[in-house]
């Protein structure tokens, strides 16, 4: 069996970078969310996926795993507003998201190398991006 030529493997990781590219610059979660995982992918985790459960707020918007090396879970607030502070509930829901993961996988995140990311992106006026504190 031979392998596929080149520019084709070329042309799908172009069309991969791509949409990873437009789901992280834009505000709809779940490109967003999309995009985080494919980075994970391209960052070299072993495991990289996300949650497609809307009514589990436990659970990360995107989970990077590297071997027994580090766990990375995030949780995106694409939608985020451009006024306000950070509310405690956030910081809460990001918090438990190891937790979460460490069930799910029936396993525990590596001590002292892993982390729970919150990330507020959003839009002002004229389209202007801005990333929140």
């Amino acid at each position: 069996m031979t392998s596929p030529p080149t520019h084709h493997r070329a042309d799908r990781f172009e069309v991969a970078v791509t949409q990873a590219r437009t789901g992280l610059a834009g505000t709809e979660y779940r490109a967003y969310e999309a995009g985080l995982v494919s980075l994970g992918t391209f960052a070299g985790t072993s495991d990289s996926y996300g949650s497609e459960d809307d009514s589990e707020p436990a659970a990360p918007d995107a989970v990077w795993i590297f071997d027994d090396a580090r766990w990375i879970t995030w949780e995106a607030k694409s939608e985020a507003s451009t006024t306000g502070e950070v509310g405690p509930d956030n910081v809460r829901q990001a918090q438990a998201h190891l937790n979460y993961t460490e069930t799910e996988r029936q396993e525990s995140a590596p001590s002292g190398w892993s982390a729970s990311i919150p990330v507020f992106w959003g839009y002002v006026d004229e389209g202007e991006m801005f990333e929140a504190p």
